[in-house]
C-alpha cells in the first residue's frame, strides 16, 4: 500500500468513505469506494473502478489544464477503488462560511460583501468548470471550499492566483449592509475556491446536463441557506456568466472560442428555464 495504514474516518457517503491519513508522511485524504452487496460482484467492481478512474482524471484535468483549484491527486489504486489526495489546510466549506454570515444577515436584514464574494466566486468557478467540459453532478455548498492560503501549483504556474473584477447585479447592490464605499464590482480570486468530490460526474456534457447541474445547486442553496432566497440565484448566475466566457490560460490565445463559449452559456441558461419549469410542475403534481 502506498500510504500508511493508520487512518481516521471523516465522512461516509452513499458510495464511498473518506479517511484522513498520511501519504509518505504527508497529511492526505483517502477516498475509497466500497462494494455494494446488491450488485453482481463483477459489475460492482467494474462500476467502482470506472467511477474512481473518471473522478481522478477529472480532478487532474480541471487542475492542470484549466487551472481550477482541486485537491492534488497523489495516487490511485484502481483495484481498491481508492484515490489519495492532498489534505487542504486552513479551508472551510462554502456552507460553513455562509452559515457564519447568516447571523450578521439576520441582524441587519441585508447581505454582507463576504456573502456576495462567496457566491460570485462559486458561480465563476462553476462557469469555468462547465466551459472546461466537466459537469460536476453534485453541486452543493458543501462541495466547495474557501481557502485564502496560496496554492503552490498556482504560485509556480504561468497563471498565478489571479483576481478578477466581477460586477455586482444591480438588484443586489441595495441589499448589501457593509458596502460603505458603494462598490459596484468586487474582485474575486478563483484560486481561493477549491472544488471537491467529482464522484458523480456524468459521461455526457451538454446544455441539459449543465442546466440540471445549476438547478440542483439552486435548490440546494434554497434548502440549506433560505436566508439567501432573494439573492443567491442572481449572484450565482452573474458569476457563472463571467466564468463561462472567461478565457482560461490554456485557451487564452484562442480568441475564436469566445463566441463558442458565449453560445454555450446562453444555451445552458435557456435550458435552465425549461428545467426549472419541469421542477415546478413536479412540485405541483407532488
Amino acid at each position: 500500500m502506498t500510504a500508511t495504514e493508520e487512518r481516521q474516518l471523516v465522512f461516509q457517503g452513499a458510495e464511498s468513505k473518506v479517511y484522513r491519513c498520511l501519504y509518505y508522511g504527508m497529511p492526505a485524504i483517502c477516498k475509497e469506494r466500497f462494494p455494494k452487496a446488491y450488485r453482481s460482484p463483477l459489475l460492482d467492481q467494474r462500476l467502482r473502478e470506472q467511477r474512481t478512474t473518471r473522478e481522478a482524471r477529472n480532478l487532474v484535468k480541471c487542475r492542470e489544464k484549466f487551472f481550477l483549484r482541486t485537491p492534488t491527486v497523489l495516487a490511485v489504486d484502481k483495484k481498491k477503488c481508492a484515490i489519495w489526495m492532498e489534505y487542504i489546510e486552513g479551508g472551510k466549506t462554502i456552507k460553513e462560511c455562509l452559515d457564519e454570515e447568516e447571523e450578521k444577515i439576520a441582524n441587519t436584514g441585508k447581505i454582507t460583501l463576504q456573502t456576495v464574494k462567496l457566491l460570485l466566486s462559486m458561480g465563476f468557478v462553476i462557469g469555468r468548470l462547465h466551459s472546461a467540459g466537466v459537469v460536476h453532478g453534485d453541486l452543493t455548498t458543501s462541495n466547495f471550499m474557501y481557502c485564502e492560503e496560496d496554492d503552490t501549483f498556482f504560485q509556480n504556474n504561468s497563471t498565478p492566483s489571479e483576481t478578477i473584477p466581477l460586477e455586482i447585479p444591480q438588484e443586489v447592490l441595495a441589499q448589501i449592509s457593509d458596502n460603505t464605499e458603494n462598490h459596484s464590482s468586487i474582485r474575486v480570486s478563483p484560486a481561493s475556491i477549491v472544488i471537491l468530490d467529482f464522484g458523480l460526474v456524468p459521461e455526457k456534457n451538454n446544455e441539459e446536463e449543465r442546466a440540471v447541474d445549476l438547478y440542483v445547486l439552486e435548490r440546494a442553496l434554497l434548502s440549506t441557506h433560505p436566508f439567501l432566497e432573494h439573492t443567491s440565484t442572481l449572484l450565482l448566475l452573474a458569476g457563472y456568466q463571467a466564468g463561462a466566457v472567461h478565457s482560461v490560460a490554456a485557451t487564452a490565445n484562442n480568441h475564436n472560442r469566445e463566441k463558442e463559449r458565449r453560445q454555450k452559456w446562453k444555451a445552458t441558461l435557456t435550458r435552465l428555464e425549461a428545467v426549472r419549469a419541469r421542477g415546478r410542475k413536479r412540485s405541483m403534481v407532488g
